[in-house]
């Protein structure tokens, strides 16, 4: 049986890809936190990535493990759902991203032995717990913002050796063209599902088979469109619809959606939940519409280099990344969670070539790029910053020491809160783990 840790520590933290599908030879339980259970895996999941003394380690990661499942058991009594709307959209977002690491999904399939399909159905849940404990998160900390004096106070505090050396570094914003199918296009897929539609509704061709001939949905296509259970909020509201308003053993009405035409039939109905097929009529964007973007790409860059708009002006107005956009189009290092990148931290192979030859300041030449979807695209890029190797300073760094700085806060006061927050709360460490880790002290006196 393969094991999945770093990819579950990638969906989850954001870190490092290194070392992935290393197996795991000893499993215990370690700790127990209300309903909810720690493993000696779930450390062993970070640890293989720290290089620090290994005692240190576990007892850091065992306490960060402890504070949010108590986050979650809050989220839990408070109501704080993820819908599963956020939920998918976060899963594809992830494994957009993971299947540009592996090169393309199939890669990252052969790689995990499991589907995309499979991959996300088993992250299902971790990802549901994660959107409750940001949610929980943002509403205990959202008043965390450190002044100038602060920062200041921050770093000046720091000892020598912990005063961090900063390597070579780039900071990098995008806009995303996504090619727009023509309306001459459009309506010709949307004869083509009607003809299929009547055909059904004759019952002259059985559902399973229009399905796997015709239908552009990769997950279902080859089980005949059948998409098993779905329940309310899972899918997108026009297909929702049609699952819990059409008839069931009736052929629906064409249904659009931003994914293309839907033919869906509800072949059963229990509650809030309806087990329903469909199939999927998508257009692919045309030579003549992937050239129409590059053109509006190269128009937009010089405007900007034109000074008649700016670059977070054209993010705001053009970019259709759904990544990055509300960032200001400011890229975010996965491994770190800031806005900084050493070239080695570039997973994308074309941008890490495009970025190697760009001078801070210039913006790119529209390059293609595969947007979310498998769908061509175009790109123009800004090289914001780029460092040298050097000791941090507030006059190079403020913003990433104020990063730092609001860090360490978030640490002191999830601390406050979980210090408060025990007292309602069953938790229960495992010995051993409490006499080798001081830092669990926090807890000692409640599970006394």
């Amino acid at each position: 049986m393969r094991l999945f840790p770093i990819l579950l520590l990638f969906f989850l933290f954001h870190i490092s890809l290194d070392g992935y599908a290393q197996k795991l030879n000893v499993d215990k339980s370690i700790a127990f936190v209300d309903k909810y259970i720690i493993l000696k895996s779930d450390i062993q999941n970070y640890t293989k990535l720290d290089s620090r003394d290994s005692c240190e380690e576990d007892c850091d990661v065992l306490k960060n493990l402890i504070i949010d499942k108590m986050i979650l058991t809050k989220a839990r009594r408070d109501s704080v759902l993820a819908t599963e709307a956020e939920i998918n959209s976060e899963l594809e977002r992830r494994f957009t991203y993971f299947s540009k690491v592996f090169g393309n999904e199939e890669n990252l399939e052969s790689y995990y032995g499991f589907s995309i399909k499979e991959l996300k159905s088993k992250f299902r849940d971790d990802m549901e717990h994660k959107i409750q404990i940001d949610k929980t998160k943002s509403k205990l900390l959202s008043r965390i913002d450190p002044t100038p004096k602060e920062v200041k106070a921050y770093f000046e505090q720091l000892p020598k050796h912990e005063i961090p050396n900063y390597n070579s570094e780039v900071k990098l914003q995008q806009i995303i063209f996504v090619p727009k199918i023509s309306r001459e296009s459009m309506r010709l897929l949307r004869v083509k599902a009607n003809e299929v539609r009547q055909k059904l509704i004759k019952k002259e061709v059985q559902f399973s088979t229009q399905a796997i001939l015709y239908s552009n949905d990769p997950g279902s296509a080859t089980n005949g469109g059948e998409l098993g259970w779905v329940t309310k909020g899972q899918m997108v509201p026009a297909f929702e619809r049609a699952c819990f308003l059409n008839p069931v053993g009736e052929i629906s009405d064409i249904v659009e959606t931003q994914y293309g035409y839907h033919i869906i039939e509800v072949m059963e109905r229990k509650g809030e939940k309806a087990k329903a097929r469909h199939i999927l009529f998508s257009a692919k964007p045309s030579d003549q519409d992937i050239q129409n973007t590059k053109l509006l790409a190269d128009s937009i860059r010089t405007k900007i280099l034109a000074n008649r708009l700016s670059f977070e002006k054209a993010v705001e107005l053009y970019s259709e990344d759904p990544y990055f956009k509300a960032n200001g189009g400011v890229l975010i290092n996965m491994d770190n969670g800031n806005s900084y990148f050493t070239y080695g931290q570039i997973e994308d192979e074309e941008l890490n070539d495009l970025v190697n030859k760009m001078e801070v300041g210039e913006i790119s030449e529209p390059a293609s790029t595969i947007v979310p979807g498998g769908k061509v695209g175009f790109r123009i890029v800004k090289l914001m910053q780029k460092t040298n190797p050097h000791l941090a300073s507030l006059s190079t760094d403020y913003a990433r020491i104020k990063e730092e700085c609001q860090q360490n806060m978030v640490k002191k006061a999830l601390e406050e809160w979980a210090n408060q927050f025990k007292s309602f709360i069953f938790i229960k460490v495992k010995q051993d783990y409490l006499d080798k880790c001081p830092n669990l002290s926090l807890f000692q006196a409640q599970m006394n």
